[in-house]
């Protein structure tokens, strides 16, 4: 090894430093260490990388199938009342119908109704006679007392 005289400075005085330079092959091996180093930095980052991609990747992923199966979930609901709709829509009509079913029926049945036809069918084939004096019941209530119904009164 040549030795080369190098000089640093402390302070005020310049003083001799008698260090060896390094060889050739001492130079080309630090510089393999150096890139070993180096390449080694580079692939630490990459795999660091890719792990963060993964994530960001699986992160997406996990997202998307939140957000798709939330529009499955509300296409499924907006589904289920249109046909509730529907089936609500189909009950009315079926209740007007019925119900003008039962207003023709009543017109027909007032139409053809005669009172004083009905009095004589109840009089003279069923026997039915007006009620006695004796059949009558009459209730008084005072304005500070009250009465308790426990059945309908017929009519």
């Amino acid at each position: 090894m040549a030795k080369v005289k190098r000089y640093y400075i402390e302070g005020s005085a310049a003083r001799e430093i008698n260090e060896p330079l390094p060889t050739r092959e001492e130079r080309r091996i630090e510089e393999q260490r150096r890139k070993e180093r180096v390449r080694r930095e580079r692939e630490r980052r990459r795999a660091e990388a890719a792990r963060r991609n993964r994530l960001s990747a699986m992160k997406a992923a996990a997202v998307t199938l939140v957000i798709s199966s939330v529009f499955g979930f509300y296409l499924y609901l907006q589904n289920d009342i249109n046909k509730n709709m529907k089936e609500v829509a189909s009950v009315e009509n079926r209740i007007t119908e019925k119900k003008s079913d039962i207003a023709s029926r009543r017109n027909a049945m007032a139409s053809g109704m005669n009172l004083n036809n009905v009095r004589d069918i109840a009089a003279n084939q069923l026997g039915m006679v007006y009620a006695g004096s004796d059949q009558i019941v009459y209730y008084s209530v005072d304005d500070t007392d009250y009465m308790t119904q426990y059945e309908d009164i017929p009519k």
